[in-house]
């Protein structure tokens, strides 16, 4: 009903009585908890600014500013969400107030992340994550404010703020997760721009560094995990993670030497340990250690310091993603085989094939039935699809040589597997027992799942 009033009393009564209605529109936005109804009240004071004059206009935005850059915390998501309706208003002046804006901006991420530092990905009630909503509607407003203000993307003032929107792609909400994937695909696409338009081979621009290409990666990996029906934010992850390991490894490539690659990231040590610890593997984070440490740093390590930075990095964020496939549903094992077929397609065929074998992996242990796990006929469709474009890339020589090592690999890890079985069941029966009828009761719920789904096709005809 109010849209209406706003959309037919004349112009006059909306200049008077403007700003009274922002106030009760404000405060209606600021107290509302249900989506359904914020979204009403925004359209509302969409519709008002819409029509009010530009002085009525500019008190408005003075009010959202005071707002938005005071204490009341109450006050923050709503006036985040009008300052983002006027961003495209040139007559307000809003590169003067850049600055403040983005240092509020700022500040409520940090507060934000420090809040729900605790809290684990997959929590049930998102909606008692605090600041999730400040947070929320101040990055939808910094996305606004890059679309009009496209310089912000690379100023030296904004590379703390960029780092910390690398962090919420770890969020416990999924909202802010999604919204920083959107972000950091929004930075790629405009490093590309610039790239295209500038003719720039190495760009020193903050999120295309290798360390952030890999913090992004192993940060979205957090992410693979979840089950996500929303198709869109699916691609933008599988996108995100295909960009950065594909950069990442043109980086490393681009680097004379191993020595001379290690050497460079130097000053980047923190940001790849944080990265480490993301990804989990502790090997992976001592070998790290140890080739960025000095010789004295290491004498007397079985380890070796020259390890290849593709074989480190890259290959751990491959070898995690085959993980993940393998221990997730097909939502996620779908993103994950996408992924591997962008990667690929992006590397090319001379590339691809230092890779071959973790991709190749878990493609081969789903189109085989070795997933240990009941799979779709869908995702089996789409690893047999990605593993025949592989092998049209690399070559069909090149392909039966990485699948029979591939083979070989996984008939060793069985055989191995069984012959401790065999010396467990003589050394420990119990135990062995224990797991005879874990494995009995495991094929009976595959059995019973699969009469179920034969039942369901019967009558589903």
């Amino acid at each position: 009903m109010l849209h209406d009033i706003l959309t037919r009393f004349p112009q006059r009564i909306i200049d008077e009585q403007g700003q009274t209605f922002f106030l009760h529109l404000v405060v209606a936005l600021a107290n509302e908890q249900h989506q359904n109804v914020s979204s009403m009240i925004l359209r509302a004071i969409q519709k008002l600014l819409g029509r009010i004059g530009g002085q009525g206009k500019s008190y408005i935005y003075e009010y959202s500013l005071s707002w938005y850059t005071g204490e009341k915390k109450s006050l923050w998501s709503a006036s985040a969400q009008v300052i983002g309706l006027l961003v495209g208003d040139h007559t307000l002046q809003m590169g003067k107030h850049l600055k403040s804006i983005l240092a509020v901006v700022k500040k409520i991420m940090e507060s934000s992340i420090i809040a729900s530092g605790a809290i684990q990905l997959g929590l049930s009630d998102e909606a008692a994550l605090p600041l999730w909503k400040e947070t929320y509607y101040s990055v939808a407003m910094m996305e606004r404010l890059l679309l009009r203000f496209p310089e912000l993307y690379f100023e030296k003032n904004m590379e703390d703020i960029w780092i910390i929107l690398c962090k919420l792609l770890i969020h416990p909400h999924s909202m802010l997760r999604s919204i920083s994937s959107s972000l950091v695909a929004s930075y790629f696409a405009t490093v590309e721009k610039r790239k295209h338009e500038q003719k720039l081979d190495a760009p020193s621009w903050l999120l295309v560094q290798p360390s952030r290409l890999f913090i992004i990666a192993v940060s979205l990996l957090k992410q693979l995990r979840s089950e996500l029906s929303d198709t869109t934010a699916n691609n933008l992850i599988v996108q995100n993670v295909a960009y950065s390991v594909c950069n990442l490894h043109m980086l490393i490539r681009q680097s004379t030497s191993t020595h001379q690659f290690w050497s460079s990231i130097s000053s980047d040590r923190g940001a790849f340990l944080e990265g480490f610890e993301l990804l989990g593997s502790r090997k992976a984070k001592n070998i790290f250690l140890l080739c960025t440490s000095t010789s004295s740093d290491v004498s007397g390590s079985s380890l070796d310091t020259n390890e290849e930075p593709t074989s480190l990095l890259v290959s751990s964020i491959l070898k995690k993603m085959g993980r993940i496939a393998m221990q997730m549903q097909d939502t996620q094992i779908k993103n994950v085989f996408n992924c591997f077929n962008m990667i690929s397609s992006a590397l090319g065929p001379d590339e691809s094939l230092t890779y071959a074998d973790h991709l190749l992996a878990p493609l081969y242990k789903v189109s085989e039935g070795f997933a240990g796990k009941v799979v779709s006929d869908e995702v089996k469709q789409l690893a047999q699809g990605v593993q025949n474009k592989l092998r049209d890339l690399i070559g069909s020589e090149k392909f039966v040589e990485v699948y029979k090592s591939v083979r070989m690999g996984l008939k060793q890890k069985r055989d191995g597997r069984k012959q401790a079985q065999k010396i467990v069941a003589a050394v420990d029966p119990e135990r062995n027992a224990k797991r005879k009828q874990r494995m009995a009761a495991k094929h009976r719920e595959h059995k019973r799942r699969k009469i179920m789904a034969m039942k369901i096709g019967r009558w589903m005809r």
